[in-house]
């Protein structure tokens, strides 16, 4: 039961990860991006299909099976997709899935024989069932053996291997490498490698602090730093570099420091995201706007709930509350697109989805080019 239960929380947050819109958390983590630029749509049968970024239906809603409960995006060319079992299991209640890949044609490629399975980085994906706990490669073909007893740390948006390593968790968290073997461990969390460092934590509760690591293990940024913590205590997020400084909180506040730990921008914000095309979205006292590497207000702060998301392709998502709606914004605050929804990828934005219980898939998603125009308007 408690397997069943860890399963279905774990799978829905995979689900509802790509259902995150305007109103980010702090420090929301970057998504890597769609291979081949697809992108998932859903017709009035709650069939899902695939359209490319001119709008273009290139797997049709007829090319997936029937009994395809939901499917994820692309990663290396691969999407993870649930289907119905063919004779349900009354002891996995709403578990009666299998889980295997489809490729950009749409095509099973890796057969539904998971119990879970995730998304692929740097060409290896996680997955387990059939006795089996460890990574597989684009063909499927099991390539690392995890312990029963370990997995891999879901760290906000960050998951399986970057940089060549992969944190885990278990007795103690760590990391292995794309042999599987253990290059170093001995932390209470982990979090992903970004631009040569991974945030390291040491103690439990709320004595846990946390640092950063190399490549070669070493402590280069001592544990200093308050994790995000869950409700119950237990460590929920850490740092990442992006583009050369990092967001940490000491007390109550935020601050940016560089890879020798110094701090270049002063704790003072009461959340600080990610950099992202040289700006980041922070709140200091009740405004919040996007500053510079100087830590200057480039785009002056609105008062709350004004909320950004991060800047890509020069287009950044914000929410100006329930009575200003939300928009994309250029460099200088100008707002370009009335309605905003997800960050652009590959001049394509996901707009108006509704997250749906469970793995139903996402009902009403549209999307739209970096000129407003609809590529394919929400069924």
């Amino acid at each position: 039961m408690k397997a069943n239960i860890r399963r279905a929380a774990t799978i829905l947050v995979c689900m509802t990860v790509l259902a995150h819109t305007v109103y980010l958390q702090p420090r929301g983590r970057v998504r890597s991006l769609r291979s081949r630029q697809l992108y998932k749509v859903v017709n009035n049968d709650n069939r899902v299909g695939f359209i490319d970024n001119t709008g273009k239906l290139v797997i049709g809603f007829d090319r997936l099976p029937k009994e395809t409960v939901a499917v994820r995006d692309f990663h290396d060319g691969r999407a993870v997709i649930y289907l119905n079992k063919e004779t349900p299991d009354e002891s996995k209640g709403n578990m009666n899935y299998t889980v295997g890949y489809i490729d950009t044609t749409g095509k099973i490629i890796i057969p539904a024989r998971f119990e879970e399975a995730y998304d692929f980085s740097e060409g290896l994906a996680h997955v387990k069932g059939e006795g089996l706990n460890g990574f597989i490669n684009p063909q499927g073909e099991v390539v690392i053996r995890l312990k029963e007893d370990m997995w891999p740390i879901l760290d906000w948006l960050s998951y399986g291997f970057h940089e060549g390593f992969a944190a885990v968790g278990g007795e103690s968290a760590g990391f292995i490498d794309r042999s599987g073997k253990f290059v170093f461990k001995g932390y209470t969390w982990a979090a992903s490698f970004s631009e040569g460092l991974a945030a390291v934590a040491v103690g439990r509760g709320k004595e846990a602090r946390y640092g950063f690591v190399n490549k070669k293990g070493e402590m280069v940024i001592k544990p200093r730093f308050e994790p995000l913590f869950r409700s119950h205590k237990q460590i929920r997020s850490l740092s990442r570099f992006s583009e050369g400084l990092a967001s940490v909180k000491v007390g109550d506040v935020y601050g940016y420091i560089d890879k020798k730990g110094e701090f270049v921008i002063p704790p003072k914000f009461l959340f600080a995201n990610d950099f992202s095309e040289g700006l980041a979205c922070a709140r200091l006292g009740d405004k919040t706007g996007y500053i510079n590497k100087s830590g200057r207000w480039v785009i002056a702060p609105w008062v709350a709930p004004y909320m950004g998301g991060q800047f890509k392709e020069g287009l950044a998502p914000v929410s100006f509350g329930d009575a200003g709606g939300s928009a994309y914004i250029d460099r200088t605050g100008r707002v370009i697109i009335r309605g905003a929804g997800h960050e652009f990828v590959g001049g394509v934005a996901a707009v108006d989805g509704l997250p749906s219980s469970h793995l139903a898939p996402e009902s009403g998603r549209g999307y739209i080019d970096k000129t407003g125009k609809y590529l394919w308007r929400p069924q």
